[in-house]
């Protein structure tokens, strides 16, 4: 198994310098062709600035355009000569960004993206919600932080907690588990089961030997929150990379992922790779 293709979603209007050089890193380690992708829907108005409203769409396509134009630049300029393909999709979309980034989904192996921080008045239109595009895409994502400069593959802690999402996660990233220096399965539970968890945790390294990657395993106490438990044994092994499964409850709301996945994909401190 390998990340044979690579889909870079670009945000319009913000810093993807990072998003790219991460992507660069992965098209070089894997051999991968790689799909930027980039999504915006198109300004709601009546009529502004005694503009007809006609003549704002107008305005506002062309804009659109414009940033499209700028951003499939930037792509290309980054990743040309570092990865096998380019191409380049964009598109002005009425629903939802995510449905649309899901469903281009189907030429990928990975998701790249660039951390979801909640929506306001002024980026509704242009942002992606990666709850929801989790949930519906088939894909794992890869969540890139500001500031990476490249992916560290020093460390890599993968969060288990014995479900269908952590084993989907982790089976979803045994390449880059493979390329690891390091790796270390964390589960965090109650001081009453960190016995059944050592038990667990001895299968699960059983099961990473057998793939070719040697692991370490933890059972920390869950003194507090989750994943604030699992960033502190990430800091402490320096740890570049964490891997975890995004498991949902309801649907009442758009999304609602546990706990941990929506602290991950909302406030990365490094990257975050994510599977459903």
């Amino acid at each position: 198994m390998t990340y044979s293709t690579l889909m870079a979603h670009l945000d319009v209007g913000e810093d993807n310098t990072s998003l790219l050089a991460v992507t660069t890193d992965l098209s070089l380690r894997f051999g991968s062709a790689v799909t930027g992708i980039a999504g915006r829907r198109p300004v709601q108005v009546i009529a502004a600035r005694g503009l007809p409203a006609a003549e704002l769409y107008d305005v506002d396509r062309q804009d659109m355009a414009d940033e499209f134009a700028e951003l499939e630049n930037e792509f290309r300029r980054t990743l040309s000569g570092k990865a096998l393909e380019l191409h380049w999709r964009s598109a002005s979309v009425l629903g939802s960004l995510a449905a649309y980034v899901a469903t281009e989904a189907r030429l990928t192996d990975l998701i790249v993206i660039r951390p979801d921080r909640g929506f306001g008045i002024l980026n509704s239109d242009r942002r992606t919600s990666l709850g929801d595009l989790v949930m519906n895409a088939g894909r794992p994502l890869l969540v890139v932080p500001d500031g990476a400069q490249g992916l560290d593959l020093d460390h890599v802690l993968v969060g288990w907690n014995d479900t269908r999402e952590a084993r989907r996660a982790a089976a979803d990233a045994m390449p880059l588990l493979k390329a690891a220096g390091q790796v270390t399965v964390v589960e965090v539970v109650g001081e009453a089961r960190l016995d059944e968890a050592r038990v667990r945790l001895e299968d699960v390294v059983w099961w990473l030997a057998r793939h070719g990657v040697t692991a370490d395993s933890v059972a920390a106490p869950a003194n507090g929150h989750e994943a604030t438990v699992l960033d502190e044994a990430a800091r402490a092994r320096n740890a570049g990379l964490i891997v975890a499964g995004a498991y949902g409850h309801n649907r009442m709301r758009e999304w609602m992922l546990g706990g941990v996945t929506r602290d991950l994909l909302l406030h990365p401190s490094r990257c975050t790779f994510v599977s459903h």
